[in-house]
């Protein structure tokens, strides 16, 4: 699901809070950058992988894309990255895989999804998808029992009513929940849910002392403690009028007040604002329902100051049925052919993805919101179908937004946003770092910095710092893993420089509360299936993806404009310095003072170059003393290029470079200023292959969990895709959603037997 719902939570309030110096910042240019992260299902086994579908476009329909590459990151429930990635965007979708580790522990996990340039941006704007994970070979690790001031919570709703939460073991045991005011008991209507949380419909008064009374399936009785919460300025009321919707604030502290009525979309985006006098203690506004484009939207008023005295989320059914979401049930033989069939699906809604999967493994609309809402209810907006929301959900989530939202809001202020602008990568990856002296820490401007891609498929670029101490490097077409120097111009710049070098991933982690996954003892034995069918593929090997390799040739760093001097074609010399003179052409090697220097000699304007740029094994080297020490027989190569050489932007006095017999610098030391890094390309195209005769999978079972992924960027004439069933018996669903709206077009069951 994408990270849509987060900005009409947190939008408004979020900007309100921020800092003035931050809120400066982000006016300077706004997240334009539309992120939407599907998954094929929720709920996996450690081991398995999550095949995603994301999709990418700008806002206000821009047919341009921004960013080239995507990244993505799964997190566990403590915040720590159990695996990343980087992919390429093409034609406005990344699709992929990502492993879950085989020893990752049972509970919930995050995967994110962003661009460099969303890195800009707080980070509750990054499209966030929460899965669920098991492991059923390890026991499930111990969780910390709430304290005695957790236990209960109380607060007031927007509407004025009592809302409270119970948490830990107790909830399981709960006949009943009553509210006692003041000392007294009541008998005010009750709204209690299995997961802990409810509402009173009493509007709670200034200084209220206000305690739950707990009845147990046992027949004991358990008291809270006394609580005294702080009532919201103004009480909210809300009616639909025809083809409006009525809001109406009350309260005696808010009379004589000019306020601001604002309503914000799904995007964040301001649909309507009105100013509305008070009339007494009295404030009414009326919202025209063609004005909204979505089942939800936050509402805040602002005094004349535009501080915030309320922000609330609401909910009005636009659209109750899908067009196409149904409850129809297909049965089908195991092992046998089956199809899907797309020809109702309009070409608007596309793209689209297409999962099958195990029942029970893919979101379906809960009665109940799941733990991990209660504490993080900024997450909520994977659990809403698009078309349809619950109005018990709702009702559910406002409580909870009332029980915590001050702490969601808490945290947004404390989000951190970079301090600096991250370039966004227009044509694919690139490395970003800082340069800064290593012993005042300031930044260094103007500083040549060289990167070398070591190995096989070598290449070689340079860039310059800014103001403010930062490069940017753009890569060519680069995949998995690679071995990368980078190093600053030691002949012209200065010796004590530091280079911090940028992974790429965004630095600041998701916010997120720890919340214990406890599967419920319904969810036994599809756990135990979904082991099974994971072990068995594994057991037998069968193959669901296909790799399609990078087949680009690497080029020469220089292409053929360097001359070529093989050792081994002229006899052996005793010493490099005589090699250089006797045998390289254009080339000299000069002693003076003790200190060995190279000049160039130019081939077309007869002109001497001092302080060439050389390499050796494809790395920038400045210790031309050292160099000279070596045995000729550990040299291969020498390539020069005798004449002034201009690369990018830079002009160097000749380039000369040296291949040892190693390929690792034949021992000589290397500046201290340099640094090595591992650097993560982007991944392999990787495709779900279906189980089918198609792939030479004859004679093996397929036991998959998931039997089908696959995202379909247009309509096609095809309008069927050929399946076949699994060879385990049991319920499977067939998820269709549009990657364009995020809405489910397609629910279905299939039943193999």
């Amino acid at each position: 699901m994408s990270s849509k719902y987060k900005y009409l939570l947190l939008a408004f309030v979020f900007l309100s809070i921020l800092p003035v110096n931050l809120k400066s910042q982000i006016t300077k240019f706004k997240n334009v950058e539309q992120v939407q992260l599907v998954t094929d299902r929720e709920f996996y086994v450690s081991g398995e992988p999550i095949w995603y579908t994301v999709s990418y476009s700008l806002a206000d329909d821009n047919p341009t894309d921004l960013s080239k590459v995507l990244y993505i990151e799964l997190f566990d429930n403590d915040l720590k990255v159990v695996a990343s990635q980087k992919v390429s965007i093409y034609n406005g979708l990344a699709e992929g895989k990502i492993l879950i580790p085989e020893q990752s522990a049972t509970g919930y996990y995050l995967l994110r999804a962003y661009t460099r340039y969303q890195e800009n941006f707080p980070v509750y704007q990054m499209a966030t998808e929460i899965l669920s994970v098991v492991n059923p070979t390890h026991p499930l690790s111990a969780s910390a029992m709430p304290g005695e001031d957790e236990q209960i919570s109380i607060n007031v709703m927007p509407n004025g009513n009592t809302a409270f939460r119970l948490k830990g073991p107790i909830i399981k045991e709960v006949d009943s929940v009553e509210l006692i005011v003041n000392g007294l008991f009541t008998n005010y209507h009750v709204d209690y849910f299995k997961n802990g949380i409810g509402s009173f419909d009493y509007e709670i008064q200034s200084n209220d002392e206000l305690q739950l009374l707990i009845k147990l399936n046992s027949g004991d009785t358990i008291s809270s403690k006394i609580i005294s919460p702080k009532i919201q300025i103004g009480k909210l009321t809300k009616e639909r009028i025809a083809d409006e919707i009525v809001f109406t604030i009350s309260g005696n502290n808010l009379i004589e007040q000019e306020l601001h009525f604002s309503v914000l979309n799904v995007s964040g985006n301001e649909l309507f604002r009105s100013r509305v006098n008070m009339i007494g203690d009295t404030a009414r506004v009326n919202i025209p329902i063609s004005m909204l484009d979505s089942d939800l939207f936050l509402l805040a008023i602002t005094d004349s100051e535009e501080n915030i005295i309320h922000s609330s989320i609401h909910s009005i059914v636009l659209n109750q049925v899908s067009k196409h979401a149904n409850s129809a049930v297909n049965t089908i033989e195991s092992g046998g052919d089956f199809s899907i069939d797309l020809s109702d699906i309009e070409s608007s809604d596309y793209p689209i993805g297409v999962s099958v999967a195990l029942s029970g493994t893919i979101s379906q609309s809960p009665n109940l919101l799941p733990d991990y809402l209660l504490n993080n209810p900024q997450y909520f907006e994977s659990y809403f179908d698009s078309y349809y929301l619950d109005e018990n959900i709702i009702h559910q989530l406002e409580i909870v937004l009332a029980l915590n939202g001050n702490n969601i809001f808490n945290r947004m202020k404390n989000s951190i946003v970079n301090k600096e602008f991250v370039v966004p990568e227009l044509v694919g990856l690139t490395l970003q770092g800082q340069v800064i002296n290593s012993t005042s820490g300031e930044s260094i401007s103007n500083e040549l910095v060289f990167c070398s891609f070591l190995g096989n498929k070598p290449q070689f670029h340079t860039a310059r710092t800014l103001n403010n101490g930062r490069f940017v490097v753009p890569l060519n077409d680069i995949t998995g893993l690679y071995d990368i120097y980078l190093g600053t111009d030691l002949i012209n710049g200065t010796s004590d420089v530091e280079i911090l070098i940028d992974n790429g991933f965004c630095k600041e982690l998701p916010i997120w509360v720890s919340t214990p996954f406890l599967p419920d003892t319904s969810q036994k034995e599809l756990i135990t299936q979904m082991y099974i069918n994971h072990q068995i593929n594994i057991l037998y090997g069968v193959e669901r993806l296909q790799i399609q390799e990078n087949i680009k040739k690497s080029r020469l760093i220089f292409g053929d404009n360097l001359h070529s001097i093989l050792l081994t074609d002229y006899v052996q010399l005793s010493s490099v310095p005589e090699v250089i003179n006797e045998i390289v052409p254009s080339v000299r090697a000069r002693k003076k003072d003790g200190h060995y220097s190279l000049i160039v000699l130019d081939d077309q304007l007869f002109i001497k170059y001092d302080n060439p740029l050389l390499f050796v094994d494809q790395v920038p080297y400045y210790n031309i003393d050292e160099l000279m020490e070596l045995q000729p027989t550990e040299i291969e190569l020498i390539e020069v290029a005798p004449h002034k050489y201009m690369y990018g932007n830079e002009q160097f006095n000749g380039i000369i470079s040296i291949t040892t017999n190693t390929g690792n610098f034949a021992g000589l030391p290397l500046s201290d200023n340099g640094v090595f890094v591992e650097y993560r390309g982007l991944e392999n195209n990787v495709e779900f292959i279906p189980f089918s005769s198609e792939v030479n999978n004859s004679g093996k079972p397929d036991f998959a969990n998931t039997i089908y992924w696959k995202t379909f960027v247009a309509k096609s004439t095809k309008a069927k895709i050929p399946l076949v069933a699994p060879s385990s018996i049991g319920d499977y669903d067939l998820k269709i959603i549009s990657l364009n709206n995020n809405k489910i077009l397609v629910n279905k069951k299939l039943i193999v037997k």
